[in-house]
């Protein structure tokens, strides 16, 4: 029942990803970001053979960070071809995430399109937009929403290198868009997509199940 729910999205904390200073975005390598998770329901295969494709005309890195699920599909994607435009940093903290996305083009978030992914607020959809980079993300419905109306990146068919390779050279090809759609990227997490207004439903949530209300100036909870 609505009255007993409190919807409170996993947004990143506005300043946390441009915290210190990043590179100017014309001193950027040809670089592209990927964070998170390294599966194949995650789009991962996808993604490296797109690099090789994009390399075929671009010459082009991908900086990928994360820990391998399972751990033998390492083998596995280390064997494609494009792996030889990865580089690979394991898993990384806050910080180490923030300098990655800082030196970076663009970010992908390529989720096949299972039941649990077609509606969900993926946070490194949302990193890469607080980092202020253009967001390469796979075509679902709510994610085509959040992109259009926010003007902050491309839609792919995640089966699809093809798909993603062509948007990658967009984006090395056109600097100045593409700056300009990170900027509006993180322009949007500050003003929607950002973790103080769910903070805020967290809290209350709180003080009607211990039967009362948040006083935010005590920071206690008045029956």
């Amino acid at each position: 029942p609505a009255h007993k729910t409190a919807v409170v999205q996993n947004f990143p904390i506005a300043a946390e990803l441009h915290a210190g200073p990043a590179q100017p975005w014309a001193g950027r390598g040809q670089t592209i970001a990927y964070v998170g998770g390294i599966s194949v329901v995650r789009g991962c295969r996808e993604i490296v053979t797109a690099m090789e494709l994009v390399n075929q005309t671009h010459p082009s890195r991908l900086v990928m960070a994360g820990t391998f699920i399972p751990q033998a599909f390492q083998s596995e994607i280390t064997a494609l071809p494009g792996w030889q435009y990865v580089d690979y940093r394991g898993h990384l903290d806050r910080d180490g995430v923030r300098d990655t996305l800082s030196s970076a083009r663009a970010g992908l978030v390529m989720l096949y399109p299972e039941p649990n992914y077609v509606e969900s607020y993926a946070v490194k959809f949302f990193e890469y937009m607080a980092a202020g980079l253009p967001v390469i993300a796979s075509d679902f419905p709510l994610w085509r929403r959040i992109i259009e109306a926010a003007g902050c990146g491309l839609l792919a068919d995640p089966h699809s290198p093809e798909q993603i390779a062509a948007h990658l050279r967009w984006v090395l090809d056109h600097p100045v868009e593409a700056e300009a759609m990170g900027q509006r990227g993180r322009t949007a997490v500050e003003t929607i997509y950002n973790w103080d207004g769910e903070a805020a439903k967290l809290v209350e949530a709180y003080g009607r199940v211990m039967g009362g209300s948040w006083d935010h100036g005590t920071n206690r909870v008045d029956a």
